[in-house]
């Protein structure tokens, strides 16, 4: 139920991502969250129970009816069969009496092994995974060999995968086989990421090149080109179409760029073990938690004011900055949390370099652009 005061930060929600345990089974030198590291089965601090029980208070004031829930961490398969299927169980049976279809997202390294009660479990609820690989890397510490066996089995039973590959210098000097490695398993969709400015991430020295990370991202532009767009990362694919629409097509850049409108605080949100809600799962310590899980019963309208407000401020340098940067063709926008971790700008300067790679390589650019379009138009076609 929505307060007195009639306030609802949650009638546009479509996605919530939970963080029900922050440790982990892998020590990644590049971590956002500075993960704690066990080889330890994890006995969580509340239930699958509790937690649904949670949720259901939120998606109950969306006015959708088609919603995901993203489970991740931490490693959330450390949490184990008994606590998904309370989990589960309890979700779906409380949102289907509220005319709601939930769908499962559960986002793993693939370290860990998969026993059959939990595929099963996994396949009754029709879960979709996302598996963090970023390739065949040297190093026992990222157990790249088990990850890359895991996948290849969870592609062979058939689940829905997507991908997160995280763009080290390591990762992107493998990322054609871990591509094609991709393709194989069913791979639809990844996201090559940047290395984050926050955890560990913000103390690595694995950050690429900016021209070495421009010329991954046109080479997984072409991968998806060559392949049938199976797989590809469509933020990417993008790129080459803004490039070729203002570049070549001679439409006006634009003359002023304003906040990220992104959906978090509106259409999405984060909720960490504490049970802080957050408008965003990457900049926590920038915005702090908007409110808890236990004001839910007493939201008052400068809360919900906050969750929908706090990582849009405006900030005239960056405005400025990003009007005269080559790359703001494909930014458009600019996320005011992101700019304050990116102190060195290295991912803007990747931006600009992959402007200078496209028009060094503009019938393949213009190839690839046209091509992704045309995917597009099928697959709406399709639907």
């Amino acid at each position: 139920m929505a307060s007195a005061c009639g306030a609802n930060p949650f009638k546009h929600l479509r996605e919530v991502t939970i963080h029900p345990l922050l440790t982990c089974n892998l020590g990644c030198n590049y971590c956002y969250q500075d993960a704690a590291r066990t080889d330890q089965a994890v006995v969580p601090t509340r239930s699958g129970k509790e937690w649904s029980k949670d949720l259901v208070k939120i998606l109950c004031r969306s006015e959708r009816n088609d919603l995901d829930i993203v489970v991740t961490g931490g490693e959330p398969l450390l949490l184990g069969f008994s606590w998904f299927k309370e989990f589960f169980d309890e979700t779906r049976a409380t949102l289907q009496l509220q005319g709601k279809q939930v769908t499962y997202i559960i986002q793993t390294n693939a370290s860990l092994p998969v026993e059959n009660d939990l595929l099963a479990l996994f396949k009754k609820h029709a879960v979709r995974l996302s598996v963090h690989y970023d390739g065949l890397i040297e190093g026992e510490e990222l157990q790249s060999r088990r990850r890359h066996d895991v996948i290849q089995r969870l592609g062979e039973e058939g689940f829905p995968l997507s991908a997160i590959v995280v763009g080290t210098q390591q990762a992107l000097a493998v990322l054609p086989q871990t591509l094609d490695f991709f393709h194989r398993c069913g791979v639809a969709h990844y996201h090559l990421n940047p290395v984050a400015g926050e955890g560990r991430g913000g103390r690595t020295d694995l950050n690429p090149l900016p021209r070495n990370r421009a010329e991954a991202e046109f080479q997984t532009g072409y991968h998806a080109w060559q392949n049938q767009f199976q797989p590809h990362d469509s933020s990417i694919l993008w790129k080459f179409v803004h490039f070729c629409r203002t570049e070549l097509n001679h439409q006006p850049r634009r003359t002023r760029v304003l906040p990220l409108k992104c959906g978090g605080g509106k259409s999405s949100i984060t909720i960490y073990p504490d049970g802080g809600i957050y408008p965003c799962g990457l900049y926590c310590d920038l915005t702090g938690p908007s409110f808890f899980v236990s004001d839910l019963d007493a939201l008052d309208h400068s809360m919900t004011s906050k969750l929908a407000t706090t990582c849009r401020q405006r900030s005239e340098a960056l405005e400025q900055r990003c009007q005269s940067c080559a790359a703001v063709i494909f930014c458009k926008a600019y996320c005011a949390m992101a700019a304050i971790r990116d102190k060195h700008e290295r991912l803007c300067l990747s931006q600009a370099e992959l402007v200078k790679v496209m028009r060094e390589n503009l019938p393949l650019t213009m190839a690839i652009a046209n091509s992704f379009l045309e995917y597009l138009r099928k697959k709406r076609g399709e639907a």
